[in-house]
């Protein structure tokens, strides 16, 4: 087997991350999978190049000296990368790769990014969860992510990616349908909500689900998920359908059939961060963040309940200017 740049970058998350699963996690394979791989490169280079310790794994002195080559040869390479990648569109066009969880900010962000980048093509990827668009930076995949942070569930940050906390705390809201009996008040007591029928994606690595099974516990019942759904699409049409509630994120749009609330208290809050690989120009790092700002300043007025909320507290208010 020869080495490849593949073979760097995991010898480089299980360097980051201090452990085989979380190593796999981040690279989106099995632990077993890395593990033989790694015995692989192992080989190939010739001596072991980590030990295992009470908490995880560690370099070896070798692996110490090996990881500081393969660290020079991965920002080299991420440095090369960027620069072909802004003229490898086919007519020659720069190219900016952006990924969010599949928000109503999304191409709202992108149509910016091209107007404050000069007709530079944006390309819009979209992730199942906030974990998957992290690894997907730190692949290379992305030049730049807006994620979501449950706490207790906080990323990691690989090297070679910053990020800068967009939103600092966003309480997550309640869907309803408009005919339902709560539909008239601005924030909903969660008790409320105790013997209804939920309508929620499957447990992920978000932290969402046990943030809300976590809130439902502390206020002293167990919701009826009666609606295991794939996507935060289906669930909306299950609430518009009137057969059940959901979670959702405070920028989501209401309709004819649904209305967004608050939840009293705010139990459940997320954190939303924006991400770019650090090989990018100053000048389009700077424009990620200044409109990905503007984008989701946009959206809040999409929640006429949420948009009250968040007038009254200007300090949460994200600044445009960088």
């Amino acid at each position: 087997m020869s080495l490849e740049i593949r073979h760097l970058r995991v010898l480089q998350a299980i360097a980051e991350t201090g452990s085989l699963t979380q190593a796999a996690a981040r690279l989106g394979l099995t632990q077993p999978a890395l593990t033989s791989q790694l015995k692989r490169i192992e080989r190939t280079i010739g001596g072991k190049l980590f030990e295992r310790t009470r908490t995880g794994v560690r370099p070896t002195p070798y692996g110490q000296v090996v990881l500081s080559a393969a660290r020079g040869v991965l920002v080299g390479m991420d440095h090369l990368n960027s620069l072909l990648r802004q003229n490898k569109d086919d007519g020659g066009t720069a190219v900016l790769r952006i990924g969010t969880v599949g928000t109503r900010l999304t191409a709202r962000w992108a149509e910016l990014l091209e107007e404050q980048l000069n007709g530079m093509a944006v390309r819009i990827r979209t992730g199942s969860t906030s974990r998957s668009l992290v690894r997907l930076l730190a692949g290379d995949q992305l030049d730049a992510a807006e994620v979501h942070e449950v706490p207790g569930y906080e990323l990691v940050w690989p090297e070679g990616v910053a990020h800068r906390v967009l939103q600092p705390f966003e309480p997550i809201h309640v869907a309803l349908h408009r005919a339902h009996r709560l539909a008239h008040v601005d924030a909903v007591p969660l008790t409320e909500l105790a013997c209804e029928r939920w309508a929620l994606e499957p447990p992920d690595e978000t932290g969402i689900h046990g943030a809300f099974l976590a809130a439902c516990a502390a206020a002293g019942f167990t919701p009826q998920i009666h609606h295991n759904v794939s996507s935060s699409l289906a669930a909306s049409h299950a609430v518009q359908a009137g057969v059940a509630v959901t979670l959702c994120l405070a920028t989501s749009r209401e309709n004819a059939s649904m209305v967004v609330r608050r939840l009293v208290g705010d139990p459940i809050w997320v954190r939303r961060v924006v991400g770019w690989r650090t090989v990018l120009p100053e000048r389009v790092a700077r424009a990620v963040r200044r409109a990905v700002v503007q984008a989701y300043l946009e959206q809040v007025d999409n929640n006429p309940c949420y948009a009250r909320w968040f007038a009254d507290r200007p300090e949460l208010r994200p600044e445009v200017v960088d």
